[in-house]
Order: structure tokens, then C-alpha cells, then sequence
């Protein structure tokens, strides 16, 4: 599996846009429907609309709209540009604030992955989150349009944000270090088999060993007949050539990152206790 496997934001999208339609369709009994429109359908109409009445946007606030736009791309806000954003829009600034947090959790927890297909599994469980968030909210009527554009367009900037992670993190190499499920199964049955090899060659060579410490045993003509001296047995894989096949390999390295990952975010977590526990204290 490689980064060609990854679907894109616009695969989830479009996944939106597909089965947004299809619930429409079901509510309105016409399977043949072609005007059901899609979320970006649906976000352009409310933009429009509520930029009717919107005297910024009207002036062409040129700073602003750059923002949003690189906001809904998933890019990095700037200080400046979270400034700018702050002063000018808080409504979207909280947004982006939310957006950035989710992001470095993401982020955090990406690094915790200890196969292709574990981080694949948790992107796409991000990607089923928010496609049930965008369905429940578009879907219910006491939801007023403003908020609905508001908490969808959340959403997508989330994912956008969420898709560029992923990128970088296979761009920095940390996918590609990480073992497929087919290549730790490989690394678990070697060790397995190492194991049982030198049990099996243990046993075999005590038993070697105690048969000729025996006394010798005489023949019908009382000639004392010795054990034949077996040649030591060997196992055909060891416990340290199963532990330094690149799968195993991987697989430890995998496993080390990720309890790295997990001992550093244990730390900030009690760092933020006990600075809060203080903080308490002192109030």
C-alpha cells in the first residue's frame, strides 16, 4: 500500500455529495431526480445568499477572502493571519482555532499508528465522523441555514486540514517505515517459529547428551557397545535472525516510535494537571 491508495479530499467530497444525494432521493421517493443538489452545492447557494447581505464581502475584503480560502484548502494560518482573522471575523477565527486543534491531535496520534493500513483506518474513521456530522446537520430543520453553512464548511476545512497531515506525514517518510499488516504477521510467524526451532533443538540435543552419558551397553558377545555421538542439532531460523528481518525490523521500529509518541503525550497531559492543579491553588 502507498500513498497512491490514500483517497484525496476530493474522493471524500465526492463520497458526500453521493450519498447526500441518495438520502435525498429516499426522502423524496424520486430515484430519478436530477436537480438533488450536492454539500458544494449546497454550500455555494447559502455563500451566495448570505453574501447578499454581507457589506464586507460587498467592499471585497481581498485579505479575507485569501484566509477563508486557505482555510477551506486545509493550509496553515499565519500569526498575522490569525490576527487579521481574529479582528475581522471571531466567528471563523474560533473555527480555525478548533480546525488547528483537531489538527495537531490528529497529527499526534498519526504518529502512534503501527501499520499502513492502522493509519489508513484512522483517517478514514475521521472521514466517516464528519460525514455523519455533515448528514445530521443538514438534515435537521431546526437547525437555522447560517449555523448549518457554518458547522458543514467546519467540517470540510477539518478534513481538508486532516488530508494535508496525512500527506506530510508520508512525505516525511514515516509511512513509508512503517510495516503492512501482512509484514508484521510475517515478522510474528518467524519469531514464533524461532522459538519453537530452538525449543526443538534444546530438547533434542539434552536428550543426545543424556543418552550418551548412559553407561555402554554389551552385545550378546559382551562387547560394549557405545552411543552413537549425534551431531548437535541446529534450528533453521534463530530468535536473533527472526528479530533482524527488515520485517521485523519495521515492526520494532514501529513499535518504539509509537511508545515514544505515547510517553510524550502522557507527559504534556500531566505537565497541563499539575500546572492547572496550581493554578487551583493559588486561586
Amino acid at each position: 500500500m502507498d500513498i497512491t491508495a490514500m483517497n484525496s479530499v476530493n474522493n471524500y467530497v465526492k463520497s458526500i455529495n453521493m450519498q447526500q444525494k441518495w438520502q435525498q432521493k429516499k426522502e423524496s421517493g424520486d430515484f430519478s431526480a436530477n436537480g438533488i443538489r450536492s454539500v458544494n452545492e449546497w454550500i455555494e447557494e447559502q455563500k451566495n445568499k448570505l453574501s447578499k447581505n454581507n457589506s464586507e464581502d460587498k467592499n471585497g475584503d481581498k485579505i479575507l477572502t485569501g484566509i477563508r480560502t486557505k482555510m477551506s484548502c486545509g493550509g496553515r494560518l499565519s500569526p498575522s493571519e490569525k490576527s487579521y482573522l481574529q479582528r475581522k471575523d471571531p466567528v471563523a477565527y474560533a473555527q480555525a482555532m478548533e480546525v488547528e486543534a483537531e489538527r495537531a491531535a490528529y497529527a499526534r496520534e498519526l504518529k502512534k499508528c503501527r501499520t499502513k493500513e492502522e493509519v489508513m483506518r484512522f483517517k478514514m474513521s475521521h472521514a466517516a465522523r464528519s460525514l455523519a456530522n455533515v448528514n445530521s446537520v443538514m438534515n435537521d430543520p431546526h437547525i437555522p441555514q447560517e449555523k448549518k453553512l457554518s458547522a458543514v464548511m467546519s467540517e470540510q476545512q477539518k478534513m481538508s486540514a486532516i488530508e494535508k497531515e496525512t500527506v506530510d506525514f508520508v512525505k516525511s517518510g514515516d509511512y513509508a517505515a512503517l510495516p503492512t499488516e501482512r509484514e508484521k504477521l510475517k515478522a510474528e510467524k518467524d519469531m514464533e517459529k524461532a522459538k519453537s526451532e530452538e525449543k526443538r533443538c534444546k530438547d533434542a540435543n539434552d536428550k543426545a547428551k543424556e543418552q550418551e552419558s548412559k553407561p555402554a551397553v554389551k552385545d550378546e558377545k559382551g562387547v560394549q557397545q557405545k552411543e552413537k555421538h549425534r551431531p548437535e542439532e541446529k534450528p533453521k531460523i534463530t530468535k536473533e535472525q527472526a528479530e533482524n528481518t527488515p520485517e521485523a525490523r519495521k515492526v520494532r521500529r514501529a513499535k518504539a516510535k509509537a511508545a515514544y509518541e505515547e510517553s510524550r503525550d502522557r507527559y504534556a497531559r500531566e505537565l497541563i494537571s499539575t500546572r492547572s492543579s496550581g493554578d487551583l491553588k493559588k486561586a
